[in-house]
């Protein structure tokens, strides 16, 4: 079962290029989703949590300073970012806006699920 969002919950907060000032730390919106995901996949809970805990003290500035803490994470256009989580069994999908130091949580699935998903 993915989980997805819907972007116009936010408005016009997302950047498109650029970079946040340095040292901000970023703040995670939509970890509602993370939530509702772990209940019905315990599997994943832990890597889950401990990504989210490292997203909300990271200063992400750049794709370049995120490629560095997840090196295995794919870079996509529009500033958004797939990170493997629990050993490429799940993939979640974030857009950051880089400028205002937000990272929002946009999708989550099996990796099976992710195979589908038009990026």
């Amino acid at each position: 079962m993915e989980t997805g969002y819907d972007s116009s919950q936010y408005g016009n907060i997302l950047d498109t290029d650029g970079s946040s000032p340095q040292g901000l730390t970023v703040r995670v919106l939509n970890t509602k989703l993370i939530d509702e995901y772990m209940v019905n996949h315990s599997r994943c809970r832990g890597s889950l949590r401990a990504w989210l805990a490292d997203a909300e003290v990271a200063a992400w500035a750049t794709p370049t300073e995120v490629k560095a803490r997840y090196p295995k994470a794919s870079i996509l256009s529009e500033n958004r970012v797939v990170f493997d989580i629990t050993g490429n069994r799940y993939r979640l999908l974030c857009r950051i806006a880089y400028k205002s130091a937000i990272v929002i949580v946009q999708r989550i699935g099996t990796h099976a699920e992710y195979s589908k998903w038009i990026l």
